[in-house]
């Protein structure tokens, strides 16, 4: 009976434990390249270039994103068009702010402000995140 309750035991908290999303690299929403620009943790941008990354991932088979959860862009947990399409509103200006955690709009690469790189579980996952 022991030897039962252990197993239950055992495998419910795997179920829970492995299926339970875990905290992991901080991000900034929309830097689909996750490219710094002088070197690993100076900073990033939201540019054009993060559009044309995502597109040429999605379409062109071109390399993932390093952070999925940075590419998507709208946070509706799903890369697809939509995520590009506001990256290149927010870029231009007219569209909204983007879902947290948002980048603070900067020009020639400014080095992310310390409040830009959130740690947001999203359902997506984040491999690694240079900028931040």
């Amino acid at each position: 009976m022991k030897l039962v309750s252990f197993f239950s035991f055992t495998v419910f908290g795997l179920l829970v434990f492995t299926n339970t999303p875990a905290f992991g690299q901080p991000f900034v929403r929309g830097d689909a390249d996750a490219i710094p620009t002088a070197g690993p943790g100076s900073g990033g941008t939201v540019e054009l270039g993060d559009a044309i990354f995502t597109l040429e991932y999605l379409f062109l088979g071109g390399p993932a994103p390093p952070c999925l959860d940075a590419a998507d862009t709208n946070a509706d947990g799903d890369l697809n068009i939509s995520d590009p399409i506001m990256t290149l509103q927010w870029v231009f200006g007219v569209g909204p702010a983007l879902p947290p955690p948002p980048p603070t709009p900067s020009v020639g690469g400014v080095p992310y402000p310390p409040g830009d790189c959130l740690i947001v579980p999203g359902p997506l996952g984040c491999g690694v995140f240079p900028p931040c």
